[in-house]
């Protein structure tokens, strides 16, 4: 199943997973405004309370419409699918930056700019690219609105189309806890948990600025059932990053969110 943006389209195949979870979709759109993606927006606001540009594509970036350093990282992939799902990840977030220009510190993104000089984590945009579609999420407000809206400063997205995960494979990314929680899940059940399980591991661990050195297995959430949820790092009790989860085209997609810097505790450094 491929996304179907707003112009091929009146309902997607998110719109009807969005509407059947509750969530208020709209199929207002401009006809030439195929990138942003309305429904992902509205869920992840319902979800965080906060603001999003959202962009989804298909779309590969041209060879030729990459700048330097683009140009350079791309020439040092190797494998082809890799490229592949490279090229469309920097055309999502291209076409992000052309759509923040009017937005806190959208100035830096005005024009072709060389994408890879953004910084990655970064405390406003996270891409993911998996099977045919990259996905770009820009962070409108990271201030604090009131004493109970915690600072951001960090965010990560996750998308993942179904594939198998070897047994074997489950410790590398889950706790002792959370892999007792899959193998108590119904056999049919497994797979698509542990598709969700490793994109909300993958979307913390992009989202926490202090990322370096960390495992996915580091972050511990606090509920795995949950869809969405608050995790805390090995070895401490903050609760400092938060998720949300969401049955996604072909798999799963997960946002998280770092309310502030995760602090490693000495013992895991």
């Amino acid at each position: 199943m491929r996304l179907l943006l707003p112009s091929q389209s009146n309902t997607s195949s998110l719109e009807v997973g969005l509407a059947d979870s509750g969530v208020a979709v709209s199929n207002e759109s401009a006809p030439h405004d195929l990138q942003l993606h309305k429904p992902l927006k509205d869920w992840l606001e319902q979800s965080f309370g906060r603001s999003f540009t959202v962009v989804a594509t298909d779309l590969e970036c041209a060879e030729d419409d990459l700048l330097p350093i683009e140009r350079h990282t791309y020439q040092g992939l190797g494998a082809p699918r890799r490229k592949t799902s490279w090229i469309k990840g920097r055309k999502a977030l291209k076409m992000l930056c052309s759509s923040i220009v009017n937005q806190p510190a959208g100035f830096f993104f005005q024009g072709n700019i060389d994408t890879g000089l953004i910084p990655f984590p970064h405390p406003r945009i996270s891409i993911t690219h998996s099977g045919n579609l990259a996905i770009a999420v820009y962070l409108e407000d990271t201030e604090t609105a009131s004493d109970k809206t915690p600072l951001i400063c960090g965010i990560g997205i996750d998308y993942q189309v179904f594939r198998p995960i070897r047994n074997r494979s489950w410790r590398m990314f889950l706790t002792v806890d959370e892999q007792a929680w899959v193998s108590s899940q119904p056999e049919p059940e497994i797979p698509k948990e542990l598709i969700r399980l490793w994109t909300i591991k993958e979307a913390l661990y992009k989202a926490n600025p202090a990322n370096n050195g960390t495992r996915y297995v580091d972050y511990h959430l606090v509920s795995p059932e949950q869809s969405q949820g608050d995790c805390v790092f090995k070895g401490t009790q903050e609760r400092r990053l938060q998720y949300a989860s969401i049955p996604f085209e072909e798999g799963y997609l997960s946002l998280a969110l770092a309310l502030s810097e995760v602090i490693q505790p000495e013992a895991s450094l």
